[in-house]
């Protein structure tokens, strides 16, 4: 088959007790009989597809969540400062990221607080001396590292 200028890339992307498994195929769709890695892809999507119309919805429950912590100064113009929402913090123990950033990871759901954080929340440094800072929270899948390496 030839490249396609404007032609996608479907991706699946899928976790299981293995760690993180991901399918690409260019330009899926486009042949007249699909091979058999590409039919095999279709039927892999339409099955998933059936799967979730047929499911009841739940949210998804990590075991674990990552925070990423790092300078930020707010938003003039959606100013959101708030309290430091973990305790105790002792960032001796987080994995030092670039650039001044910060990572841990906590068991669990992702705490109720950052339940109405937007991406302008920052919040007050734990030792009350220091610039606000900017948290990155997200569950964890299954075999996902704790901290981007």
């Amino acid at each position: 088959m030839q490249m396609v200028a404007d032609a996608s890339t479907e991706v699946v992307t899928y976790w299981d007790s293995q760690g993180r498994h991901r399918l690409a195929v260019y330009a899926l769709g486009i042949e007249e009989s699909p091979s058999g890695r590409n039919a095999a892809f279709l039927e892999l999507i339409s099955t998933l597809d059936g799967f979730l119309a047929q499911a009841p919805a739940e949210p998804y429950q990590p075991e674990r969540v990552r925070i990423v912590a790092g300078p930020s100064a707010p938003d003039p113009g959606f100013e959101d400062v708030r309290e430091w929402p973990l305790e105790p913090t002792d960032f001796s123990a987080w994995e030092v990221l670039a650039n001044e950033w910060r990572c841990t990871a906590l068991e669990g759901p992702v705490p109720d607080v950052f339940e109405d954080a937007t991406q302008a929340t920052t919040w007050n440094h734990p030792d009350g001396s220091s610039e606000p800072l900017k948290l990155l929270v997200r569950p964890l899948h299954p075999g996902e590292a704790d901290c981007p390496r």
